[in-house]
């Protein structure tokens, strides 16, 4: 909102907009205590093309995200946190996938080049579960192998239940009821580069349409058959059990701390605090800028609260995009402080249970994943990973709105340094150095004077600046243009005395980021709906090549739909890796009925 307004009211209308902001996160805070608000009983699911991944490739993921009564997908959380936890030293890596507005998710999770071999933890929650009990979120064990690494003799084992655990068992022979489809192949034996022919058959009647992903990955020697986490038709009526068996409020919502971590509804919530370095004691009502680098100028703000917290509401187009945080003072007087960006790690429950001695099965097939790994790597099969993200535009014009004026100096004689361009050729602006600290004047565009006393708000390359040393040897050379808005306006309830937009030939932001005046977060999400890339042996050239291709994932659609009307019919091509691979198909049906189905093929 932009409003331009006469200086006699401007401080009344300034306290007004404070005052209601501060109403309105009153309400805000009142509302979310109410019960149950502010905390949201998703359930998740996620299947995996494979679970042992090597260092340094991807795995393909698909999520389900159910309400609390399993009836049907919650389309109300927005984002999905994947997170990968060492159980050793229980350090985690954090990833974020967008939520369709199916209840879906899909795309590849990079494993890191530095992880150990060994089994970790893989949970995935939303924001609104971390206020719940650990117990209820999703959570499931994969094995690392460090492509570089040697094996340890002992692995710690990772436990998720008890065995004692008669709720579990209840959910392994009721869940496999729902929804069992059977999966008929062409052959069960099979030659390397030979065509595979899959038919899903025999749907229940009670499943008129389902969504599942398929994968057919080579069989691994470290399953854990009892485990529910790898079979939804097991997993959703063991979590509906664990709902029930809640009796108490207490035991579902810990601390009753709803609030703590609101639901994402609406997109991705960005949150901080600024605090003083000295004593760590919280800063309220600092304003905090929120920018990104982009062709036009993007402006979000934030006013910190009496705790120093701040938040952020951004939507889709702010992804994959590095945001850049700053507060809104001179550099003298945020010296002492600090922006501390909120932590999104979950803690888990899972049990370290003893170690696990792989046997000499084991160590073939840690052996077979490394050389395959590193043979797909050489001749690009397999995952694909480092697939740019599209990004989206945030917005078509300056945040400000058409500029006043326009200068570009190299229409001018040449001048050395920013100071001679202003005093030069920038009639509306005024730019003096005093007293050790620089000031930048605007012209008010209705009384001609000076805002003396209140510095523009400049921006360089539409990253705003406060430190006004780093103009200085900006010359004709280095500018391209220079555009002012003589404006004294409220951008929300933030006051801007004038606009100088400064734009250059070169990327100042490193500058800026060198002398500590921003914080910088890379706003990393996962690339959704990556499809899968295998050979088409059908080319008799390519079927012939001597190229290598030890793909352990021969097949992976993560949105595969299959109804009793259809064919529901797939088709891949083996590789040259000769070993027996699984077909699992998991997913939901329009009801919510969980889907569960699984086979072998051979190749020899």
């Amino acid at each position: 909102m932009k409003i331009q307004i006469d200086d006699e009211d401007r401080v009344k209308n300034f306290e007004i907009m404070k005052v209601v902001q501060s109403l309105v996160i009153a309400l805000i805070t009142m509302f979310c205590f109410l019960p149950h608000k502010g905390s949201t009983q998703d359930i998740v699911f996620m299947q995996l093309d494979k679970n042992v991944i090597v260092t340094g490739e991807s795995v393909f993921y698909k999520a389900y995200l159910l309400n609390s009564k399993m009836t049907n997908f919650n389309t109300s959380s927005k984002i999905l946190y994947i997170q990968i936890t060492d159980p050793v030293s229980r350090k985690s890596f954090v990833f974020r996938s967008d939520i369709s507005s199916k209840g879906t998710c899909s795309g590849l999770i990079p494993i890191p080049d530095t992880l150990n071999t060994g089994y970790y933890l893989l949970t995935a929650y939303t924001n609104g579960m971390r206020n719940l009990n650990p117990e209820l979120v999703y959570s499931d064990r994969i094995l690392v192998i460090n492509q570089a690494g040697n094996t340890p003799a002992t692995l710690k084992n990772i436990v998720f239940r008890q065995p004692s655990d008669t709720v579990f068992k209840e959910g392994v022979s009721t869940g496999n009821l729902h929804g069992s489809p059977e999966i008929v192949t062409d052959k069960k034996v099979y030659v390397a580069r030979e065509k595979v022919t899959i038919s899903i058959k025999n749907l229940p009647d009670s499943i008129a349409w389902a969504d599942v992903s398929i994968s057919v990955t080579a069989k691994n020697p470290f399953e854990v058959p009892e485990s529910p986490e790898t079979n939804i038709a097991a997993y959703l009526p063991y979590m509906q059990s664990k709902i029930n068996a809640a009796a108490k409020s207490s035991d579902l919502y810990p601390g009753n701390d709803f609030c703590r971590y609101p639901e994402e509804d609406k997109g991705f919530i960005f949150a901080g605090r600024v605090v003083d370095k000295t004593n760590l004691k919280p800063i309220p009502n600092v304003y905090v800028l929120l920018t990104v680098a982009d062709s036009v100028a993007n402006l979000k703000y934030a006013l910190t609260y009496s705790t120093g917290k701040f938040y952020f509401l951004l939507g889709k187009h702010y992804n994959n995009r590095e945001l850049i945080l700053q507060l809104k003072d001179s550099p003298v007087a945020v010296e002492n402080l600090a922006i501390t960006m909120d932590d999104k790690t979950f803690n888990p429950y899972y049990l370290v249970s003893g170690s696990v001695m792989p046997d000499s099965v084991s160590l073939d097939f840690i052996s077979t994943c490394r050389q395959s790994a590193l043979v797909n790597k050489i001749y690009n099969y397999g995952n694909i990973t480092g697939i740019p993200a599209n990004v989206i535009p945030i917005q078509d014009r300056s945040f400000f709105g058409k500029p006043d004026e326009v200068i570009r100096p190299s229409e001018f004689l040449e001048m050395p340094n920013f100071e001679d361009i202003v005093a030069n050729i920038i009639r509306n602006a005024k730019y003096k150095f005093s007293d050790g600290q620089s000031t930048l004047l605007v012209v008010d565009g209705l009384s001609h004077q000076f805002w003396e006393g209140h510095n523009a708000l400049v921006l360089l390359n539409n990253i705003p600046v406060f430190d006004y040393n780093i103009l200085n040897s900006l010359g004709s050379k280095l500018i391209q243009r220079i555009e002012l808005k003589t404006n004294h306006m409220y951008y929300g309830s933030l006051e801007i005395f004038g606009i100088i937009s400064i734009f250059t030939k070169e990327d100042f932001i490193p500058v800026l980021k060198t002398g500590h005046k921003v914080v910088t977060f890379p706003n990393e999400v996962l690339v959704s709906g990556t499809n899968f890339i295998s050979p088409d042996y059908s080319n008799v050239v390519l079927k012939n090549s001597k190229i290598p291709d030890f793909r352990q994932t021969l097949y992976w659609n993560p949105d595969f739909g299959i109804d009793t009307k259809d064919q529901n019919t797939i088709e891949f091509y083996t590789s040259d890796l000769k070993t027996t691979y699984d077909i699992i198909i998991q997913g939901i049906s329009e009801k919510g009925i969980p889907v569960s189905a699984r086979s072998t093929i051979e190749v020899r």
